[in-house]
């Protein structure tokens, strides 16, 4: 999936979706309360644009990353296809 932030736009590899959230695995994650916009692609060809808020960080430290991966999650604020 694509997020983008400040205008620039980086492919990332979700780990959980819900209605309300998202958790975006990066290894450097976004500050508590940035917004981003989220193009996630579905099985038919269609994308769907979401704006969200990062609510939460997950850091990395030495090789957790296997274990838990670092990231953040984002509180869905509104979804337009």
């Amino acid at each position: 999936m694509a997020v983008t932030h400040d205008g620039i736009t980086k492919e990332h590899y979700t780990v959980s979706l819900s209605e309300a959230g998202i958790y975006i695995r990066k290894r450097n994650p976004f500050d508590i309360g940035t917004e981003v916009e989220i193009a996630l692609p579905l099985k038919d060809g269609e994308t769907i644009n979401l704006k969200g808020t990062v609510i939460y960080v997950r850091c990395l430290r030495g090789d957790v990353f296997k274990i838990a991966p670092g990231g953040h999650g984002d509180r869905i604020q509104r979804a337009n296809q």
